[in-house]
């Protein structure tokens, strides 16, 4: 099994922790496992994957104390380490390890830019020269900061021309040239400030990441677009009324100046991935009305925002907008993504039975996700041996991805059968049972059906 050490007491803690159970100390983002590297992983503990060809990825929110010593003592080793790759850059050195080189440096010295996620194979952009993990700076003389600047410096270019791309490549300027403009590749804004805000909001640092924004904000190191981003971000899911209101203001005045033929990148990139599903929503409908109301992926995708925001009316009218006709257009990937809409569905509507018909079939093939919402049924349903045979059927690696949560649940049905000791076993298995049960609510909270699963384990803890 994968552990994953704790930086300040030394502590093995499972896949997946963002906090230590023995010390309470969180990690940081690149400390704690991601589940969800590929079209087959779902999301954190969230979203069922989504129908797109390139599917990709929770985020998890446990709470610990000390993280903002840590992460300052994290921030000064990290210019430290900068400052040293520059003076000793290693020329010799290994792919893997010059990339990681040429990545430190980078944060160091590329404030804002493009980051070059993918090129197709063959396309114009690959012809450019352009390859993976460029950070392009300028187009034609014009600085990008982000998304929003390529986009609009790349349709003032005049069509059969030839333009200038600046881009930083391992530790150091290049200049391409391409075609004139829009160039389509897989890409994100290059930020290290924004990148160290959404770490720690990815591990629930929330003050840390506040203080971040605020900085930003006033020195100037945050785009006018990023900064709106991060706003809409750190706004709960399902929050006040009061919030819900400047949540909608700052997506008008977003949608205002974003580039609208990247509507559904915002909504993927950005807000999908940083679990801002409220957000993601607004622009997937957006991108429904001004574009194609027939798009599969995205009415999907909409209706797995709609499933985690507990709200299955709307989720179930968009999924059967597209499962209704008589050609659907879905992929046997889309079929799984459907199927597990459906499955999450079921469950928040509290129809188990309903929802294991649906999510057992073809187990063996299935994500993360999907495989801990058909667990989760048989937890519900209190069957114990439905339980483990259904476990037995997920594929060896995304069962050592989920261990800790299929524990959970294990100790959870144990608990219901009054087997204390047994369940009791479980959870120390993973550290100390107050931090195992803090991160299993944060979890199973967020998922359809999995509200007392962290109230029932809360057994287990000493009175007072």
């Amino acid at each position: 099994m994968n552990l994953s050490e704790c930086l300040s007491c030394g502590n093995a803690n499972p896949i997946g922790a963002n906090f230590c159970a023995a010390c309470g100390s969180r990690f940081p983002s690149s400390q704690s496992a991601q589940f969800v590297q590929s079209p087959q992983a779902a999301p954190y503990g969230m979203a069922p994957s989504r129908a797109t060809a390139s599917e990709k990825p929770k985020k998890p929110r446990p709470s610990g104390k000390r993280i903002t010593v840590l992460s300052a003592a994290a921030a000064g080793l990290g210019l430290a380490l900068s400052g040293l790759i520059y003076f000793e850059w290693n020329h010799n050195a290994e792919e893997p390890e010059r990339r990681a080189q040429a990545a430190v440096l980078a944060e160091s010295k590329v404030k804002f830019g493009l980051l070059v996620r993918a090129v197709a194979p063959s396309s114009p952009t690959e012809s450019s020269g352009l390859v993976s993990l460029d950070i392009i700076t300028a187009y034609n003389g014009l600085p990008v900061r982000d998304t929003a600047s390529y986009v609009a410096a790349a349709e003032a270019g005049q069509p059969g021309r030839r333009v200038t791309l600046t881009v930083w490549r391992d530790g150091g300027e290049v200049k391409l040239t391409a075609p004139a403009g829009y160039l389509r590749f897989a890409h994100e804004d290059w930020n290290p400030t924004r990148k160290s805000i959404y770490q720690n909001l990815s591990a629930g640092n929330l003050k840390t990441a506040e203080q971040l924004v605020a900085t930003a904000e006033r020195d100037g190191s945050l785009t006018e677009v990023q900064a709106m981003i991060v706003r809409i971000v750190m706004i709960p899911n399902r929050s006040s009324v009061e919030d819900e209101k400047q949540r909608s203001k700052l997506l008008d005045s977003l949608l205002s100046v974003y580039p609208m033929t990247n509507l559904n990148e915002l909504a993927t990139r950005e807000f999908m991935d940083m679990h801002s599903y409220a957000a993601a929503a607004r622009c997937y409908d957006e991108q429904l009305q001004r574009y194609d109301p027939e798009d599969v992926d995205v009415r999907l995708n909409l209706a797995c925002c709609y499933v985690s925001l507990f709200d299955f009316d709307k989720a179930e009218r968009h999924v059967h907008y597209v499962t209704d006709r008589p050609d659907p257009r879905l992929s046997p990937h889309g079929y799984l993504v459907v199927r597990s809409i459906l499955g999450g569905i079921a469950m928040g509507r509290g129809k188990y039975h309903d929802a294991l018909q649906i999510l057992s079939r073809h187990l063996e093939d299935a994500d993360d996700y999907t495989c801990l919402l058909c667990l989760l049924g048989a937890a519900r349903l209190g069957d114990l041996a439905q339980f483990r045979e259904l476990r037995d059927q997920v594929r060896g690696e995304v069962v050592t991805r989920i261990q800790f949560y299929v524990d959970v649940l294990e100790a959870y049905l144990l608990l219901g059968t009054g087997r204390n000791p047994d369940a009791a076993a479980l959870v120390n298995k993973w550290g100390q049972p107050v931090c195992v049960v803090d991160n299993a609510a944060s979890y199973w909270g967020e998922i359809p059906g999995g509200s007392d699963i962290a109230t029932r384990l809360k057994t287990l803890l000493p009175k007072g």
